[in-house]
């Protein structure tokens, strides 16, 4: 019988907050089908990188972009060789309905994500990964970790001036040209995705309905103090807690 895939989960946080909090509670559910860990930039650790618990700090100015894809890579370092199948990136905005995720993930497939817009880099046009969560089988992690190692793109904690002039500096934007430049474009299976990007939204039995069925939930009210309460309201849905 073919072993099932072993999931790491890896979030990117910009504050230890409340989120984490219930992240942790929702994922703990799920403690003997993956691990998770949180990727946070912190200027004022002695180390270049620190552990403590599920948090990995990165001696890294948090700057919302370039950042994102520097601490995903040394991430990925970290655990390129162990034994996981795949490695799931996400916001910690963005709410994983993990047993629909687990259905779904194949350590055959290189990436899936819900694709970002067509975009246009170096008069290239392609797809990308969409920042919200995204999936790398462990072949695809190693591509990109020798990608950087080969090439000294990240020094001193910063991206090279080459790399800065010459590729997308954000994760999900860069995996995409990586995907379509390096691995002659190899496809990006599409996982489902629901956005919630309005206040006052009603959790009607539609709704909620198709909650239930999605991988992901993308969560970007208008006002951000909303986040939680939405969080919360999905863990409620389909925790019952």
């Amino acid at each position: 019988m073919e072993s099932k895939p072993k999931i790491l989960i890896l979030f990117k946080i910009s504050k230890l907050n409340e989120l984490v909090e219930i992240t942790n509670k929702y994922c703990s559910k799920f403690k003997n089908e993956i691990d998770f860990f949180y990727l946070y930039c912190d200027e004022s650790i002695s180390n270049n990188i620190e552990i403590t618990s599920n948090i990995i700090k990165f001696k890294i100015k948090e700057d919302n972009w370039s950042s994102l894809l520097i601490k995903v890579i040394k991430a990925f370092e970290i655990f390129k060789d162990k034994s996981y199948t795949n490695i799931m990136v996400s916001n910690i905005s963005t709410f994983l309905n993990i047993p629909i995720l687990l259905k779904k993930i194949d350590k055959n497939d290189e990436c899936l994500s819900h694709q970002g817009i067509n975009y246009c880099f170096h008069n290239h046009y392609y797809n990308f990964p969409s920042g919200a969560g995204y999936i790398f089988n462990m072949k695809l992690v190693n591509n990109i970790c020798k990608f950087f190692s080969k090439n000294q793109f990240i020094e001193y904690n910063k991206l090279s001036n080459y790399f800065i002039n010459n590729y997308p500096t954000t994760d999900d934007i860069f995996f995409g040209y990586f995907i379509y430049i390096y691995l002659n474009n190899i496809n990006i299976k599409e996982l489902d995705r629901i956005n919630l990007i309005k206040d006052n939204i009603e959790f009607n039995n539609y709704n909620i309905l198709n909650i239930r069925k999605a991988s992901h939930i993308r969560i970007k009210p208008p006002d951000s103090n909303n986040l939680v309460k939405y969080v919360l309201l999905l863990y409620n849905i389909l925790y019952n807690e």
